[in-house]
């Protein structure tokens, strides 16, 4: 029966419901095990709790699957090779270890590596140290938010976490939303708005004109205002045409704007109020580099 019991977990497509159904002798079985985990390394999560403390067999686990870290006997969550062998695997895998290997240096690199979100599970004295919050952050920006605070001041640490992902700039000191330097990063992509700058800022029109020549989409979060400046917005569709959609009806209104909007995305028509004809008179003088726009 027991030579069947092995047999049967060869090809089986469920091993892991096959070890958990067997009777607790087999579960019990060390060698039963390690053939279930080498057939399927989740079987390891049926073994008796003795065996989910045999060293040999969590290691062959957890460097077939990583997560099986979790079913491993506490003693063995602060073993260095297995939990190095997990993370290796599977960088997630860091937050079964145990804290005392959380705060190991090498641990948590090896786990950024394969996973850079483990940042999240590493020690609070590691998430200070600004060499790995780096390291992390340089893969993923938003990871700043896990960081110490410390480092939500630090210039270098949070102009690298913006420059990867501006969405970081919601996770970073205040001071941050009234640099006009930081904010003009981060608002070169769309993950991080203008509405959310400081007044200081949102209400400055020359940093708001920067804003749109570098990304014209932060038009739609812009103060009414500067929705209806003309200088503005033709900076904003010139970048992007659709910012055209965001823009008062006096400048969707305006030919030289649409036709600077049409040169962008020529499916803008929707958005235009300007008379079809006139907009492609003032799309050839654009073409032909003309400046100086007629009355028409």
């Amino acid at each position: 029966e027991y030579w069947g019991e092995l047999a049967a977990l060869t090809g089986n497509a469920n091993v892991p419901q096959h070890v958990k159904a067997s009777p607790l002798n087999y579960r019990n079985d060390c060698a039963f095990i390690m053939a279930a985990v080498s057939c399927d390394p989740e079987s390891f999560a049926f073994a008796a709790p003795c065996l989910q403390g045999n060293r040999r067999i969590a290691l062959a686990a957890v460097r077939q699957r990583g997560a099986c870290l979790q079913y491993v006997a506490k003693p063995l969550k602060r073993d260095r090779e297995i939990v190095m062998a997990a993370v290796k695997q599977d960088g997630s895998a860091l937050r079964f270890a145990h804290m005392q290997l959380r705060s190991d240096r090498s641990i948590v690199l090896a786990a950024m590596q394969q996973y850079p979100a483990a940042f999240r599970f590493a020690s609070d004295e590691l998430k200070a140290d600004r060499q790995v919050a780096l390291t992390a952050i340089l893969k993923d920006g938003s990871l700043i938010r896990d960081a110490d605070d410390t480092l939500k001041r630090d210039r270098l640490v949070v102009h690298a976490a913006i420059l990867q992902d501006s969405v970081s700039m919601y996770y970073v000191h205040h001071s941050f939303k009234t640099d006009r330097e930081m904010a003009l990063v981060a608002l070169q992509n769309d993950g991080f708005h203008l509405a959310h700058v400081d007044a200081s800022l949102r209400c400055d029109r020359a940093f708001v004109f920067e804003v749109v020549k570098l990304n014209g989409r932060q038009l739609k979060y812009a103060e009414p205002h500067f929705k209806a400046d003309r200088q503005i917005v033709y900076a904003a569709v010139q970048d992007n045409g659709h910012a055209l959609k965001y823009a008062s009806e006096e400048c969707q209104a305006d030919p030289r704007i649409v036709a600077a909007a049409m040169q962008t995305k020529k499916s803008l028509e929707t958005y235009s109020r300007a008379p079809r004809h006139k907009v492609e008179a003032c799309r050839r003088r654009e073409i032909e580099g003309w400046r100086q726009i007629v009355a028409i």
